[in-house]
This record gives C-alpha cells, sequence and structure tokens, in this order.
C-alpha cells in the first residue's frame, strides 16, 4: 500500500508558510533600513500536488503605512506584514489540522486491518 501523497502536499504547505513568515520577519526587522526593499513569497502549484514558492522584491509604492504619520525607510508596511503573518499562521493550522486528521484516517485503515 502507498503512503497517501496528502503527507507530501502538507508538508509543502507547511513549508510554503515557513517561507512566508521567515520574509515578512525579515521585512519588520528592516523596517528602518533605509533603502531596504521588501520581500513576499510567491506560491506557484507543485507538479504532482502541494505548492511550492519563491522570493521576490515587492514593487510599487510601499513607503507610506497608515499608522505612521511619515514614509518608513524601508518601504515596508507594518500593516500588510501584520496581515500576513496572520493568515501564514492560520494556513499552517490548517496544514497541521489536515496532517493529523490524515493520520487518524490512515490508523483506522490500519487498525480495521489487523
Amino acid at each position: 500500500m502507498a503512503i497517501s501523497p496528502v503527507f507530501g502536499i502538507v508538508s509543502s504547505g507547511l513549508a510554503f508558510e515557513t517561507k512566508r513568515l521567515e520574509v515578512s520577519a525579515n521585512n519588520v526587522a528592516n523596517v528602518t533600513t533605509p533603502g531596504f526593499v521588501p520581500s513576499q513569497v510567491v506560491g506557484q502549484e507543485a507538479p504532482g500536488g502541494g505548492v511550492s514558492g519563491f522570493v521576490q522584491p515587492l514593487t510599487g509604492n510601499f513607503a507610506f503605512d497608515p499608522i505612521f504619520t511619515e514614509a518608513l525607510p524601508s518601504g515596508t508596511s507594518l500593516i500588510q506584514e501584520a496581515a500576513t503573518q496572520i493568515t501564514a499562521l492560520a494556513a499552517y493550522k490548517a496544514q497541521i489540522a489536515v496532517f493529523r486528521t490524515e493520520d487518524e484516517i490512515l490508523n483506522s485503515v490500519v487498525n480495521m486491518r489487523t
């Protein structure tokens, strides 16, 4: 019996969300760095299922954050980074839930065969 492809798909999702959190943390860490160009992770469907991501610099004028009354030296939007971190964490938790559910299903199948 082949192992379910769900584990590979979930693991790619976990890696993708981890990369989103890492890139966002780097953007926030450099919020006061003049000339820093914030980046984002762009996702794409992986062959055979799952997702992969690559990092690319943000383009456009992101130097003004409504929380502040002046432009941020790096062009990083703290509001955007907070939203990215919240959604990445929620997606990460969802992937963990899928992983646990698949594990329970496979354990049930094994127990039915014994």
